[in-house]
């Protein structure tokens, strides 16, 4: 059997196997009939996770919702429990970043007691992620659409890197 949902994702194996339990849990195998497996991305800026929220909305019986949490509500149960309710797929998750959450530890140890699965995107290359923010932020371009990008410009515009501003990223990350 595939390994647990809830591994640092990184590698095809690890892809297969959120593919696999949540293809499986929406057919209803590993969860209950009429009861919805439940997961959250959990990340940090520049990761690949709109790439993965994206992959995972192609499968079936399974809907994956972006930013939910992006305005930091004081409750924010109460919107993941609408949105769970709303869900008619099998399976149901959305992305949360840390800057999203007035306490992240606490969030994550309710969401675990609530049953939800847990996937978390690391990128380790702090370089590539501190570039990635800077290109990010000057370019006004989050995330790379081949196709938008095609039709705004043929080619990825080009910014100037402040070595001082990525130093101070370099630092946070």
């Amino acid at each position: 059997p595939p390994p647990p949902l809830g591994l640092q994702v990184g590698t095809p194996i690890c892809i297969q196997a959120i593919r696999f339990r949540l293809t499986s849990a929406a057919r209803g195998r590993t969860i209950k009939k009429n009861q919805k497996m439940n997961f959250l991305i959990y990340t940090l800026g520049r990761t690949g996770s709109t790439l993965l929220t994206n992959l995972i909305n192609h499968l079936p019986g399974v809907e994956c919702d972006k930013e939910i949490l992006r305005s930091m509500p004081s409750n924010p149960y109460s919107i993941i429990a609408d949105k769970v309710e709303k869900c008619e797929k099998g399976a149901f998750g959305f992305k949360v970043k840390t800057s999203h959450l007035h306490s992240p530890l606490e969030f994550l140890h309710r969401m675990q007691m609530d049953g939800w699965k847990f996937v978390y995107l690391d990128r380790s290359n702090v370089v590539a992620t501190s570039v990635s923010y800077l290109y990010a932020r000057d370019s006004g371009s989050f995330f790379y659409n081949n196709r938008r990008l095609k039709f705004l410009n043929p080619q990825r515009p080009k910014i100037k890197l402040d070595v001082e501003e990525f130093i101070n990223k370099l630092d946070e990350n």
